[in-house]
């Protein structure tokens, strides 16, 4: 799995859009991480599903690709 592009998002409960690569070829964009009220992650896509451990393995990618992000500026 792997982090092709992070958009953060600022405000609101959505903490960044991403594009992921899943498996070699198999690409997801747009996918949303939202932040819930008792600060866990969740990632939603567009008419697509994940099992609870991709879903928790993206969101802890993006949080990491995120990280990176703000410590560059």
């Amino acid at each position: 799995m792997k982090i092709l592009n992070l958009r953060p998002c600022s405000g609101g409960r959505r903490f960044a859009s991403i594009d992921v690569e899943i498996a070699p070829g198999v690409r997801a964009l747009d996918v949303s991480v939202i932040r819930k009220t008792d600060g866990s992650l969740r990632v939603f896509g567009h008419s697509l599903t994940f099992d609870r451990s991709v879903a928790d393995g993206l969101a802890r990618a993006a949080v990491a690709v995120g990280e990176c992000q703000h410590e560059r500026r």
